[in-house]
């Protein structure tokens, strides 16, 4: 079974068909295989439970055989009767905040994947605020400006963690009609940008459509 070549999953499911042991192991006993395989900390060393022989794998190879072996376990331990697959267990156990390690790598991995999503909002106020510190040369004034956009970004988040939701605008039909509002505003956006290089006949027939469309869509 070779994961480079073309049909590899289907021969991986069969293969691993004859030794589904690993399908009956709690969730944590489950993370510790996905952790001896390596499969956690991005270095894969071995086949989860040696599910199949490992062979002459290379680390991309096995890559693909663990991740596709522990997709296969929590949809198969979702479908198999009294399997001890307990979600609430698996998060006390997993995200809990004592302090262990399994927490602090999760919060990591958490904070990265965050960090990812808002750079690109928050690049043009940083470009900024680190500008300002470079051409006036006043460390304090740049240092306090980036203080306060961190607070004035992080705050928001802790008060509404914090309340647990409370906050929160509750789930509704309106959020439908918040999504179409959008959704139009979006396609004005589009139809100012094309203004630049269209004609202006072109132009105004695409507002009238969108004005026309918006009156249909409020139920006028």
């Amino acid at each position: 079974m070779n994961p480079s070549a073309s049909g590899w999953i289907n021969k991986l499911l069969v293969l691993v068909s004859k030794k589904e042991s690993y399908l009956k192991l709690p969730v944590n006993e489950f993370y510790s295989e996905l952790k001896v395989s390596g499969f956690i900390y991005g270095n894969n060393v071995n086949v989860i439970s040696q599910s199949i022989e490992k062979s002459d794998l290379t680390s991309e190879e096995l890559s693909k055989i663990n991740l596709l072996i522990a997709f296969h376990y929590f949809y198969k331990a979702g479908l198999i009767k009294g399997h001890p697959y307990d979600e609430v267990t698996y998060s006390d156990e997993y995200l809990r905040t004592d302090g262990t390690v399994d927490y602090m790598i999760g919060a990591f991995i958490m904070g990265a994947l965050s960090a990812l999503v808002v750079t690109a909002c928050v690049a043009p106020a940083l470009i900024a605020a680190l500008t300002v510190m470079a051409q006036s040369g006043d460390m304090l004034r740049g240092g306090t400006a980036l203080f306060a956009m961190s607070m004035g970004m992080g705050a928001p988040l802790l008060v509404v963690g914090a309340a647990q939701g409370k906050f929160l605008p509750k789930a509704g039909p309106w959020m439908i009609a918040v999504k179409g509002a959008f959704g139009f505003m979006m396609l004005g956006l589009a139809i100012w940008m094309l203004s630049r290089f269209l004609p202006d006949t072109l132009i105004m027939a695409m507002w009238a459509v969108l004005i026309f469309m918006g009156g249909v869509f409020m139920g006028g």
